[in-house]
């Protein structure tokens, strides 16, 4: 009987400690994690850390089984990495809790101290926060005010990224282990705006102008007939002047309303191209239609019909909305 029950005590004691023993990581993991684990072993015993460090990134990427930040670790720590093994070796213990058992834990948490006095601590702060923040082409979160992150003595390739602002690339530089910062400051992104259009163009209202006419030799009828009639075409042309002299005028007035100070509303630049066109055909006009009016009281004079002594000019008055055309001839 009392052999009996030694031998259950016996049974039963194995039987708890089966139950107790810990799966291994490989017996945690199936699928492509478990193949990219076979590989990274592999590589580690040949000595490529950095391949290795790769697999077991893979498949922790697919399982995210924290065991495995313990062993990319491991790798980076080979690499002479110490401040991403660090960073890996908090994550083990952040995202394991619960899961490891004691010895793991304490494992962990020495190996984190002992990496601690190997790396700079380096508070980075950034204005305007919520920035990204990737240094080494490795993310490393969002700043919102300050963000600490540790370093390896050496350089380092930082670059800030937030909408609206220019991106910051530059170096940082560490020179010793210990507690440091670093701080940046990013500039707004300038849209260029479009040059605001110059004032609209005034068309000067010509003078009144008095043409002379010089005595000439007689001349048939004919002459007397061509030069009212080229003085009809120049005194319509000096009316049409005056009509798009109006008309510039009111659209430099419609352009001058739809700018205040330095900013233009939308159309603004139209109405400006629309009064130095009709400006320019003003001018044009005013130019023709007095050449035509000029020969007119050319011709005329030249006709026969004037009497001797007789004064003889032409005169043109040309007001914002009329053309008055006078003389003797």
């Amino acid at each position: 009987m009392k052999t009996e029950w030694m031998a259950c005590v016996v049974f039963t004691s194995s039987l708890a400690f089966a139950q107790a023993k810990p799966k291994t990581l490989a017996e945690e993991l199936n699928g492509s994690a478990l193949a990219s684990f076979e590989q990274a072993k592999d590589l580690l015993e040949h000595g490529d850390f950095a391949t290795a460090h790769a697999k077991y990134k893979q498949a922790y990427d697919a399982s995210k089984n924290p065991r495995l930040l313990w062993n990319m670790a491991a790798c980076s720590t080979k690499l002479k990495r110490y401040a991403r093994a660090l960073a890996e070796a908090e994550r083990h213990l952040r995202e394991g809790q619960g899961k490891l058992v004691p010895d793991q834990e304490e494992r962990a948490k020495a190996f984190a101290a002992d990496m601690r006095a190997l790396v700079a601590e380096a508070t980075v702060t950034v204005e305007p926060g919520g920035a990204t923040l990737v240094i080494d082409r490795e993310p490393r979160g969002v700043v919102e005010e300050s963000l600490t992150v540790y370093l390896d003595v050496g350089s380092h390739d930082v670059q800030i990224e937030k909408a609206g602002f220019e991106t910051v690339r530059t170096t940082a530089s560490v020179q010793e282990v210990g507690v440091t910062s670093f701080r940046y400051v990013m500039t707004p992104v300038v849209v260029a705006t479009p040059a605001r259009p110059a004032a609209a163009p005034a068309v000067p209202a010509p003078a009144a102008a008095v043409l002379p006419v010089a005595a000439a030799p007689s001349s048939s009828s004919g002459l007397r007939i061509a030069g009212w009639t080229s003085i009809a075409f120049g005194v319509a042309a000096l009316g049409g002047g005056a009509f798009m002299h109006l008309q510039a005028r009111d659209a430099g007035a419609a352009f001058t309303s739809k700018c205040q100070g330095a900013a233009c509303e939308a159309g603004a630049a139209a109405l400006y191209d629309d009064a130095a066109a009709k400006a320019t055909t003003a001018s044009a006009l005013y130019v023709g239609g007095g050449a035509l009016t000029l020969l007119g009281a050319v011709l005329v004079w030249a006709s026969p019909s004037h009497e001797a002594g007789s004064p003889r000019g032409l005169r043109v008055d040309v007001g914002a909305a009329s053309v008055a055309v006078g003389g003797s001839f």
